[in-house]
């Protein structure tokens, strides 16, 4: 894919509100409005938000740490509600809404080839999810994709940090998803991490992976059901691999809830190579199976889940499958909760050389684990999101998300027709 700049560097525009009303794009010819670093919101640049995203124009920032959208508590930050498809939006900090006027970071509905990558939201006092994809009444198009690369959403307040809905494949890698809690001051208080939907009439046509991210210290204080998640939540025919993730010291204040919450009906999660530990009140939760013939199955291999098979908690009718080389139900991942990444593992973790190769169909590792150090140190992968690298935590020297990234958009549209194709293959047999 070849993307073609609007103008050059002198002759750059103030606002990029003004540089969207100029710019003009269509499949032969996308376009990227290039952000300089700085600061953009209402009050120092004269910025205009939302910015309503449109098919085939791109959004790429200088640097993520030095390129900032300062919402100065208006309204949404990207907003698309036509179906946009084709684009980027990369290098970016979203920030800084207010609970009065605030709605999503980005609302992009049913997204079609769209990458986020390399981005920060933080301090968003919000009504609604950071991150949400819905979907228009039942209207419901084909080939929806999404793919997140080195996103982080930390230190929010008040609904879900994301919410991922009938996305027919949706890639999700080096995500984190921190210290998001309730706003409290609300009649629905919300908080917690994030979703995974699918639609109740298509069955096995929604696929999400999970892959080399972590989710932890996020509060869901959410009362108005009896059930909760507070760091993932799948319902509605689903299908979702979660692999080498780290879910760990997330809580609900629900009764019956956990930091995974499976329901409704016909959900299909695998967990492998993952880490739950310390959530309270309970790790996993599966709802009762509304329909006898259509329950929810969950494999877990490779993994610790604090305290084990047992503490698996399904309220009727679901498949539980505990499969070959989980730890047992007293492991402690050992953390190095004082370190620069408090959950890196320890030299005396029993998730080093643990973990397995033998992944989903279509499951790529990426090179390096969260904290930018190689995947895969000594015999195999470890468990979790960070990998173990021969010497005590505390003197790993990368910073998170400080790597060298390949361009978007010389690899990013393979990558989806391969998962298209794969898909395809699998229908056929």
């Amino acid at each position: 894919m070849t993307f073609y700049t609007l103008i050059t560097p002198e002759e750059s525009l103030q606002t990029i509100a003004m540089a969207l009303i100029k710019i003009a794009s269509d499949s032969l010819h996308p376009n990227i409005i290039h952000i300089s670093e700085g600061t953009y919101s209402p009050s120092l640049t004269n910025e205009r938000f939302p910015f309503n995203c449109r098919s085939y124009v791109s959004f790429i920032g200088e640097n993520k740490e030095t390129t900032i959208l300062d919402l100065e508590g208006v309204s949404y930050m990207f907003l698309g509600n036509d179906y946009e498809k084709d684009f980027i939006i990369e290098n970016l900090t979203l920030t800084n809404s207010n609970e009065e006027y605030s709605r999503q970071a980005i609302q992009i509905v049913q997204p079609r080839n769209i990458f986020l990558s390399n981005m920060k939201i933080h301090n968003y006092h919000r009504e609604y999810n950071s991150i949400a994809t819905p979907s228009i009444g039942t209207t419901l198009l084909d080939s929806t994709s999404l793919y997140l690369k080195n996103v982080e959403i930390i230190d929010n307040i008040g609904a879900k940090a994301a919410g991922f809905g009938v996305i027919e494949d949706c890639i999700i890698e080096n995500l984190l998803v921190k210290n998001n809690t309730p706003n409290y001051s609300a009649e629905d208080e919300g908080g917690g991490g994030i979703a995974f939907g699918g639609h109740p009439q298509h069955p096995d046509r929604y696929n999400y992976k999970l892959i080399n991210s972590e989710i932890t210290e996020n509060i869901n204080a959410e009362t108005g059901w009896p059930h909760a998640s507070s760091a993932i939540n799948i319902s509605r025919r689903t299908n979702v691999d979660i692999i080498n993730c780290t879910i760990g010291n997330n809580e609900s204040e629900a009764t019956l809830s956990a930091a995974l919450l499976i329901g409704e009906y016909d959900v299909d999660c695998n967990i492998i190579n993952s880490i739950f530990y310390g959530d309270i009140p309970r790790e996993i939760f599966l709802l009762e199976a509304y329909y006898p013939n259509e329950p929810c199955t969950i494999n877990i291999r490779n993994s610790l889940i604090q305290g084990g098979e047992a503490e698996i908690y399904d309220e009727g009718g679901n498949i539980v499958n505990w499969l070959d080389g989980n730890l047992p139900a007293d492991a402690n991942p050992f953390w190095d909760i004082n370190g620069e990444y408090p959950y890196a593992l320890t030299s005396s973790s029993p998730c080093i050389d643990t973990g397995t190769l033998e992944l989903p169909e279509g499951i790529e590792l990426p090179e390096y684990d969260l904290a930018g150090n190689p995947r895969i140190y000594g015999e195999t992968i470890d468990m979790g999101a960070y990998e173990w690298q021969g010497v005590g935590a505390d003197n790993i020297q990368s910073s998170i998300f400080n790597y060298q990234i390949i361009p978007i958009p010389s690899i990013h549209p393979q990558l989806f027709l391969s998962i298209s194709q794969q898909r395809t293959q699998r229908t056929q047999r």
